[in-house]
């Protein structure tokens, strides 16, 4: 995340997700449930304007694919 720079938009209006059917990555899982809680802790006070964007994609906690963790890192 060092090169990261600030974006307009956390979560962009055409993204549209749909649920992954394979086999699934723990250790991909893992990380992303590590970077959701991370971000989720952040909006208890501090930053209410990612808490849309948050919800909307912590709902791939369980089936997710590469495109769900892109998506929480581009939060970041």
């Amino acid at each position: 995340m060092q090169d990261a720079y600030p974006v307009p938009t956390l979560l962009l209006s055409e993204y549209y997700s749909m649920k992954y059917t394979g086999s699934i990555d723990h250790a991909l899982q893992k990380r992303f449930q590590i970077v959701i809680g991370s971000l989720q802790y952040l909006i208890l006070g501090i930053h209410l304007d990612i808490a849309f964007a948050v919800t909307q994609l912590a709902q791939y906690t369980t089936n997710l694919f590469l495109d769900h963790l892109n998506k929480v890192l581009y939060i970041c």
